[in-house]
């Protein structure tokens, strides 16, 4: 087993946003606080609809020169560029969208790669950026993992010149990292938690909601929930005994709907999946231990997102 694993990856949006009124306007739709940019933070969040549901999530950096950066794994970057521009009224805001690529490093051995590389590890919340790169803590795994990431020129550029520290890494594939991601227990945006959720449905609401800046788009729903409310779902990691199943498949007891699976990874014969439950059938769901629902599927429900 090695002790440093790299996966080179695209984002789905790598958004480029300008303008007098570009920071203001950010700040207005997005639901996490972006005071800070300017001194080197990366802040992760969400754009909502008005009544708190997930329109995309995304990291939102500093660039210099009033240039502000939207990258999201797997939020397609073209529809946040429709959303958005939907909401520039008279706004100086320019929005335009940029081919990127990155390469994500984890393990044990990743810091000795780094100094191979050139490079220095950020700080948590912060980024190092290298002239059109930023490097990242990302939000892959329980076990730190690092991003280095920007335009795809200056990407590529940086590859051909520094490839060759990672041969001490193994390189691993996407399936790979869905099961390093599930068994951490963190939501994919927008498969998981997606326009007909919350980011409370994934427990995504300490990581990428603030309850303390000014306004927002869904801010309201966020501040009732956080005061008086709570979602009526959740989603859960399953331990899966089964041979896989479809994702987005509903699960019943008899004839109750109880559930939906959202999704399956499977190494070396460990089963793990997400699933979505209401939280009204969560207690009797877990006090049975393994489950076996109506369909064949049999799993046991492990700790909420």
């Amino acid at each position: 087993m090695a002790d440093c694993y790299y996966h080179r990856f695209k984002p789905k949006c790598w958004l480029e946003v300008t303008g007098e009124d570009a920071f203001d306007y950010l700040q207005s739709q997005f639901s996490n606080d972006l005071r800070g940019l300017e001194d080197g933070k990366v802040v992760y969040g969400f754009f909502l609809y008005r009544k708190g549901k997930v329109r995309a999530d995304a990291f939102v950096m500093s660039k210099g020169d009033g240039v502000y950066i939207l990258c999201s794994y797997f939020c397609e970057g073209a529809k946040i560029k429709e959303e958005l521009e939907k909401t520039i009224i008279a706004d100086d805001v320019e929005i335009e969208e940029k081919d990127a690529a990155g390469v994500v490093l984890l393990g044990k051995g990743a810091e000795v790669v780094f100094g191979k590389l050139g490079v220095d590890a950020p700080e948590p919340g912060k980024v190092v950026q290298k002239g059109d790169l930023f490097i990242v803590e990302g939000r892959r795994s329980r076990e730190k993992n690092i991003e280095i990431v920007g335009g795809r020129d200056a990407f590529e550029g940086f590859w051909s010149a520094g490839k060759s520290a990672l041969k001490s890494c193994e390189e691993v594939d996407i399936e790979w990292m869905e099961y390093e991601r599930v068994v951490s227990k963190i939501a994919r945006v927008p498969e998981e938690i997606g326009e007909e959720s919350m980011p409370q449905e994934g427990g995504l609401e300490s990581s990428g909601v603030s309850f303390t800046k000014g306004c927002y788009l869904g801010q309201e729903v966020m501040q009732r929930l956080n005061s008086m409310g709570k979602v009526q779902k959740n989603l859960y990691l399953v331990k899966i005994f089964s041979e896989k199943n479809n994702a987005s498949e509903a699960l019943f007891l008899g004839e109750k709907r109880v559930g939906e699976l959202k999704c399956f990874v499977e190494r070396n014969g460990e089963r793990f999946g997400i699933a979505l439950f209401k939280n009204r059938d969560i207690e009797e769901l877990k006090g049975q231990g393994r489950i076996k629902f109506a369909n064949g599927f049999e799993c046991e429900v492990s700790g909420a997102l």
